[in-house]
């Protein structure tokens, strides 16, 4: 459907944006009407959110493939 996007004020064929990343929280939460072009331009400003909040904590990388090598001596 063609729309005016909230964000460039353009009439666009607009894509639903889930506020709450989906690839973490699933389906949940609210979603915002977006045309293609902000929708890409704000997946950027996530995925660069999540690899600053990530490069915080890179001990959890550590343990999470020490666990998983771990747990594939164990299936062996």
């Amino acid at each position: 459907m063609k729309a005016i996007c909230p964000r460039c004020h353009q009439l666009r064929h607009l894509t639903e944006h889930h506020i709450l990343p989906k690839h973490i929280f699933g389906n949940r939460g609210r979603k915002v009407a977006i045309c293609r072009e902000c929708h890409n331009e704000i997946e950027l400003l996530v995925m660069k959110l999540e690899k600053a909040i990530l490069s915080q904590f890179p001990g959890a990388f550590v343990v999470l493939v020490r666990q998983f090598l771990r747990d594939a001596s164990i299936q062996a």
